[in-house]
């Protein structure tokens, strides 16, 4: 009756063994994750009754020796493992010497290329040099005797036919040295690939089994390795016509373990895990009262810069965006249905773990104080099972790729914004359409004054209605002595109720097909007249 034994790395071997019997195993298996990767072999190999070794050999040297599992199927059990350093010889690196003569080949072949280039440079330097000099012996002589066209005839036949070959088998030259350029990249690639994976330094996992009787046992190797890693990345797909998204989940795997992973059952794990194509973030528009280096002690500076450095650094410091702050209560893996493979070659490598699609709700938001741009907008909702890990995403809109842009961790069920890029079909242009100041004077007690009146004009050139949410803001004062007042908005302004910032103000427009509206306001800023305004 056969029996499954399973045992850890670091049992001690019996002191007198056979020698040890090398295994042929595979890679079967491998979860990837950020920040290493767990690889499983399996092998069978005929074992003969009593205690035998079985040696699974040229493994990669930065296995983690704590890491190591082993489970065997046969008729007896495990009696010890030992995970050793070993160091290969030679004729186990005929594959890199071979590579390594082929790479120099071509490099020869390179420099004679190149000596061949200079030799043609010479050639149309020499012909050139003949075309200058025969242009200045025929002037020179048709002042003593009229030129003879069959001897004109030969010179300029020669001058044309050797310009015209040199330059043609320069031009074959340089894209035949092209061409050998990109095959010595690919040799120098695959080299420094083949020198990873069969350095001469390597490691050996050795099995001590004791077989009730001579039978085939089937054996399943696991460990750690580090070099490798796996990070989210999304195709997003606007289908604006049924209000949805296309979302391809994909995962960037890379590995430097050593060895290759070749049609491996592959599963990537958020266990452990340690914008472009939007718009621009509005900052309070802070104005104060500028204070007279003259008349400030030192003292008051001093305090001053103080407080104007605590109140940056409160900024600084303030809490991380939700998304980076979260902990995740589980674990998510992804499972890829057929096998995959990925060399050990240090680069990423795109593979879709998921295809979903999503009901949308699709905004436009303008910020023309800051860009002449709107911005489409999609709203969503995590429904699909698992967090949603944050990661670069190419945005497309129909068949047609606008730009990238990153998406924040999303739980399930949680709600979130997507921007995605700039549409064209609607134009917004902010103009300054008045600017009014006063000193002020004694019957406003030494008050002065600042109007400005700006306009904003937003244009749907679609075929269809566009509702845009447009955002201003008016300048915040730091000072008591500094007030600001909106005196005039045609619209007047509309609660969004998105963005919290001191300032702010929005207007929540719906635009026919074809239509052109204009936001019109006025703000004043007072101040003693006496000082000055900065900031404004």
């Amino acid at each position: 009756m056969r029996k499954m034994a399973f045992v850890l790395a670091g049992l001690l071997l019996p002191a007198a063994v056979a020698p040890a019997v090398e295994i042929e195993s595979e890679i079967k298996e491998v979860t990837v994750y950020t920040d290493r990767a767990q690889v499983t072999r399996s092998g069978a190999v005929e074992l003969p009754a009593g205690v035998s070794t079985v040696a699974f050999p040229l493994l990669p040297p930065g296995l983690r020796d704590e890491s190591v599992r082993v489970r065997a199927h046969g008729p007896g059990v495990i009696t010890g493992t030992r995970v050793r350093k070993v160091f290969l010889e030679t004729d186990r690196r005929v594959e890199v010497e071979e590579l390594r003569r082929r790479l120099e080949s071509l490099r020869d072949e390179r420099k004679e290329f190149d000596d061949e280039l200079e030799a043609v440079g010479l050639q149309r330097k020499f012909v050139s040099s003949i075309q200058s000099s025969v242009a200045e012996t025929t002037s020179r002589d048709m002042l003593h005797r009229p030129p003879a066209p069959d001897e004109w005839e030969g010179v300029l036949e020669f001058i044309g036919a050797s310009t015209g070959r040199l330059a043609a088998r320069a031009r074959r030259l340089e894209a035949e040295r092209r061409e050998l350029d990109r095959r010595i990249e690919a040799a120098e690639k695959e080299l420094r690939r083949l020198e990873t994976a069969r350095g001469r330094e390597g490691k050996s996992v050795e099995v001590t089994v004791d077989s009730g009787e001579p039978s085939r046992w089937q054996f399943e190797l696991s460990y750690q390795a580090p070099n490798a890693g796996w990070r989210p990345s999304y195709d997003v797909r606007v289908r604006r016509a049924d209000g949805s998204l296309d979302l391809a989940v994909m995962g960037e795997v890379r590995q430097a373990t050593g060895e290759d992973w070749e049609n491996v059952d592959l599963v990537l794990s958020t266990a452990r895990p340690a914008i472009w194509g939007r718009p621009p973030r509005l900052s309070p528009w802070h104005i104060g009262l500028r204070r007279p280096a003259a008349a400030e002690a030192p003292r008051e500076r001093a305090l001053y810069m103080a407080r104007q450095a605590f109140d940056d650094e409160k900024a600084i410091a303030a809490p991380p965006e939700t998304a980076e702050a979260r902990r995740f209560e589980g674990v998510s893996t992804f499972h890829f249905p057929r096998p995959q493979s990925v060399p050990s070659d240090n680069e990423y490598h795109g593979l879709v773990a998921s295809r979903l699609t999503t009901p949308a709700r699709f905004e436009l938001e303008a910020f023309p104080h800051l860009v002449d741009h709107v911005y489409l907008k999609a709203r969503l909702t995590n429904d699909w099972g698992f967090p949603l890990l944050p990661g670069r995403a190419n945005l497309f809109l129909g068949p047609d790729f606008v730009g990238n842009t990153h998406l924040q961790y999303l739980a399930v069920g949680e709600e979130t914004s997507v921007f995605l890029g700039v549409d064209e079909e609607v134009v917004v242009k902010r103009e300054l359409v008045s600017e009014k100041a006063d000193t002020g004077g004694l019957l406003r007690r030494g008050t002065a004054w600042r109007e400005v009146a700006w306009r904003i004009t937003v244009s749907n050139l679609k075929e269809t209605p566009a509702a845009v949410k447009v955002f201003d803001q008016l300048p915040v004062s730091r000072d008591p002595d500094v007030k600001v007042e909106l005196k005039d908005s045609r619209p007047a302004p509309d609660d969004c109720g998105e963005l919290v910032l001191p300032g702010l103000i929005c207007w929540e427009l719906e635009l026919e097909a074809g239509e052109e509206r204009a936001i019109e306001y006025e703000f004043r800023v007072e101040f003693p007249r006496d000082r000055e305004v900065e900031g404004l």
